[in-house]
C-alpha cells in the first residue's frame, strides 16, 4: 500500500518499509504494462536487486527468448548513431551484463537451447574493429555458458569450428584471449575433457597460435599468444592430449625461426624463449629429456643443433639505443631478450648436464655470460641469473666449467682487483657496484668449493692474492654481517634474560641489575672496526667527518646524564620512607589499623599481576617501614 505523506508532518515509522515497497511497485508497474517496455526496466535502480531477491514475475519476463535477445543486443551491439544517448551507450550495456552475470539458470537454459542466440553471440567475432569494453561483455557471456553448459556450448563449437579461428584472429584482445584460455584449460570435467580435446586438436588450435608469433604481429598479439601457451602448458600434466601437437618438430622448428629471424625484435625473441623455456622445464618434470629408446628429446637436439646462431643473440650492440640513468649513461642496455637467453643456458644445464658441458665448453658460452655479468654491474636481474647460474654448476659438481671460470676467464684475478677497488670507493662515497654482494657470495661459493678437489685447490692457491683475499677481505666481510645479526639477538637475549629475573626474584637488587645490564649491552658486542676503517668506513683523518657527527657525541652526553638522573631520582623514590614518616607519626592509630593500600592507577599494573589488596597492621616502628618498602618493589616487579 502507498502512503499518501502529503498531510503528514512527520515521516511514517515504517518509512524505509515503505520506500522499498514503492520501487518494487515501479518495477511491478511496468511489468504489468502492456506491451513492456524493457528499456524502462533496465534504468531502474532495484532491478539488479530484485533479480537477486527471486522476483518471479521479473525472472519470468527475462527468461523470455525476445528479451533475451535484447539483453545480448545492448551486451554485443554498440549503437551505431554517434549521437546516442547516455544511457544507450552506458546503463543499457552495463546493466544487461550485470543481468548475466547473476546466472540465472531459465536465462541461461534459453540461450544454449535456442542456435539464434548463440549465433548472435559469437556473430560478434565478425567485426573487424572489436570494441575492447563490448569485448569484455562478449568474455563474460561465453565463459559463463561454458562454465554452466559446457556440453551444449562445445556441441554447438563442433557444429561451427570456424569460430576457433575467428576467436584467434582477435587473441590482440585481452577479453578474446581469456576465451581461449577458458576452452583450453577450463574443462573440468572428464567425460567433457575427452570431447573437447579432441575437438580443439582437430582445429589445430595449438599451432595457429605459434603461427601468429611472427614481425608482422604486434607486441600485444606476442604476449597474449606465450599467456595462452605457458598457461596451457602450465596445465598440460592433466591435460595431455595437447603433448603431441606441442611438442611436434612443427611446433618446435617454428619457435626456433621466430628466435632466430633477424634478431631485432625484441619481442619475437622474448615471448619465443618465454615458451621454450616452460616447454623445457615441463619436459623435464616428467622426465623425458631421454626418451625410452635412450635418445634425446627432438626439442633439447634441435636447441643445440643451431646453439651456435642462439649465442650470436648474447651480443647486445644489435641493440642501438641508449639510456641515460641517475649513475650514467647506457650505449647497448641488455635488454630482457638476452636475460631470457641467460635463463634458457642455465635450464639446458639443469636438464641435461653432459651435453651443456661439451657445448658451453666449445662455445665458451660461460665467459660471455660472466663478461656480461662484469660489464652490467647495475642489472641486478643479471646478476640474480648469473649468480644462481654459478651455484648449480657447484652444486652438480662440474669440475670442467668450474676449472673453465679460473683457467680461461680468470675470474678469481677479476674478484680480487674488484675487491682492491672497494675501499677507494667507499672512502670517496662513490656509487657502489651493484653486483658486489654477488661477487663475494660467488667467491665464496669457491672458498667453500676449493678443498673438495685436488686440481682446484692447487689452481686456487697458485693465484696471487687469493689468500690474503680469503683471509683477510672475504673473512671480514662475512664478520661484519654475521655480527649485525648478533648484536641484536644478543640484546634480545639480555632483555628476556632480566625480565625472567624480574618476575621471579624478589630481591631488593633486581631494580639495579635491569639498568646495570641494558648498559653494559652495548659493550659486550664490539666487532672488529680495523677493517671498516681500512675500506673507507671510517675515516680518523676527515676532519669533515668529525665535525659532521659530533652533535651526535654531544647529544649522547646529554641523554646520558639525564637517564642518570632519572634513574637516580627512581631509586631514591623506591627507598623513600617519606610516606613511611607521615604514616607512622599519624595521630589516629585506630584509623591506620583499618586502612588497606590500594594500588595507585600511575603503576599501571597488569590486572592479572595484580597483587591483592594489602592490609596493614597497627605501625610498629621500622617493622611497618620495612613492610611498606617490601611490597613497593614486589608492586614493582610484578610491572615489569
Amino acid at each position: 500500500m502507498i502512503v499518501d505523506r502529503s498531510t503528514d508532518k512527520k515521516p511514517p515509522t515504517d518509512y524505509m518499509c515503505d520506500f522499498s515497497l514503492s520501487s518494487q511497485s515501479r518495477i511491478l508497474e511496468i511489468l504489468e504494462e502492456d506491451p513492456i517496455v524493457f528499456e524502462e526496466l533496465l534504468i531502474e535502480d532495484e532491478l539488479i536487486q530484485e533479480c537477486q531477491f527471486g522476483n518471479k514475475l521479473l525472472v519470468e519476463y527475462l527468461s523470455q527468448k525476445d528479451v533475451v535477445e535484447l539483453i545480448l543486443k545492448y551486451l554485443l551491439v554498440p549503437p551505431k548513431d554517434e549521437n546516442a544517448s547516455e544511457e544507450e551507450k552506458i546503463v543499457y550495456p552495463f546493466n544487461s551484463n550485470e543481468i548475466i552475470g547473476l546466472e540465472i539458470y531459465s536465462i541461461i537454459e534459453v540461450t544454449c537451447q535456442e542456435d539464434s542466440l548463440m549465433e548472435k553471440i559469437f556473430k560478434f567475432l565478425d567485426q573487424d574493429n572489436i570494441n575492447s569494453v563490448y569485448a569484455g561483455y562478449f568474455s563474460h557471456v561465453v565463459t559463463i555458458q561454458l562454465k554452466r553448459r559446457w556440453e551444449e556450448t562445445l556441441a554447438y563449437l563442433e557444429k561451427k569450428p570456424e569460430i576457433i579461428d575467428k576467436l584467434i584472429l582477435h587473441i590482440g584482445t585481452s577479453a578474446i584471449k581469456d576465451v581461449i584460455l577458458c576452452l583450453l584449460i577450463g574443462c573440468e570435467k572428464e567425460n567433457l575433457y575427452e570431447r573437447t580435446s579432441k575437438f580443439l586438436s582437430s582445429t589445430k588450435i595449438v599451432t595457429k597460435l605459434i603461427k601468429l608469433l611472427n614481425e608482422e604481429n604486434t607486441s600485444i598479439v606476442h604476449e597474449n599468444v606465450t599467456k595462452c601457451i605457458v598457461d596451457f602448458i602450465f596445465h598440460l600434466e592433466t591435460k595431455k592430449k595437447y603433448v603431441m601437437e606441442l611438442e611436434s618438430l612443427e611446433t618446435i622448428n617454428k619457435l626456433l625461426n621466430c628466435l632466430l629471424g633477424n634478431g631485432t625484435n625484441e619481442s619475437l625473441i622474448s615471448n619465443s624463449l618465454t615458451i621454450i623455456i616452460e616447454l623445457l622445464i615441463y619436459i623435464n618434470q616428467q622426465n623425458r629429456i631421454i626418451l625410452t629408446n635412450n635418445s634425446t628429446h627432438p626439442l633439447l637436439l634441435s636447441i643445440f643443433q643451431k646453439i651456435e646462431n642462439i649465442i650470436k643473440l648474447l651480443d647486445p650492440k644489435t641493440i642501438k639505443k641508449k639510456f641515460e640513468l641517475s649513475f650514467g649513461t647506457i650505449q647497448s642496455p641488455l635488454g630482457n631478450s638476452r636475460l631470457k637467453l641467460i635463463q634458457l643456458f642455465h635450464i639446458l644445464f639443469f636438464v641435461s648436464k653432459e651435453l651443456s658441458e661439451m657445448f658451453f665448453s666449445k662455445y665458451k658460452i660461460l665467459s660471455i655470460i660472466l663478461d656480461h655479468f662484469f660489464q652490467y654491474k647495475w642489472n641486478n636481474f643479471l646478476h640474480n641469473y648469473v649468480r644462481d647460474f654459478i651455484h648449480t654448476i657447484f652444486e652438480t659438481n662440474s669440475i670442467k666449467l668450474i676449472e673453465e671460470m679460473v683457467d680461461d676467464y680468470k675470474i678469481i684475478e677479476k674478484i680480487i682487483t674488484i675487491s682492491k677497488q672497494y675501499p677507494d670507493i667507499k672512502k670517496n662515497k662513490e656509487f657502489d657496484r651493484g653486483n658486489f654482494n654477488h661477487i663475494f657470495q660467488i667467491a665464496n661459493k669457491f672458498a667453500m668449493y676449493q678443498t673438495k678437489t685436488k686440481s682446484l685447490n692447487q689452481k686456487l692457491t697458485e693465484i696471487k692474492g687469493w689468500e690474503e683475499f680469503i683471509n683477510n677481505f672475504l673473512k671480514n666481510i662475512k664478520k661484519i654481517e654475521s655480527t649485525k645479526i648478533g648484536i641484536m639477538n644478543n640484546t634480545i637475549k639480555n632483555i628476556q634474560k632480566n625480565q625472567n629475573n624480574l618476575t621471579t626474584n624478589d630481591d631488593d637488587n633486581d631494580e639495579i641489575e635491569l639498568f646495570k645490564d641494558m648498559d653494559d649491552d652495548d659493550d659486550d658486542d664490539d666487532f672488529d672496526l680495523d677493517f671498516l676503517e681500512k675500506i673507507g668506513d671510517i675515516d680518523e683523518d676527515d676532519d669533515d667527518d668529525d665535525d659532521e657527527f659530533s652533535w651526535f657525541d654531544e647529544k649522547n652526553k646529554v641523554d646520558s646524564s639525564k637517564k642518570e638522573e632519572n634513574s637516580k631520582n627512581f631509586f631514591d623514590y623506591l627507598s623513600s620512607d617519606e610516606d613511611d614518616d607521615k604514616l607512622s607519626n599519624s595521630s589516629d592509630d585506630e584509623e591506620i589499623k583499618n586502612t588497606k593500600l590500594i594500588v595507585s592507577d600511575k603503576r599501571k599494573l597488569d590486572r592479572k599481576k595484580k597483587p591483592k589488596n594489602i592490609e596493614i597492621e597497627e605501625p610498629k616502628d621500622k617493622k611497618i617501614k620495612n613492610t611498606r618498602k617490601k611490597e613497593k618493589f614486589t608492586i614493582r616487579n610484578n610491572y615489569i
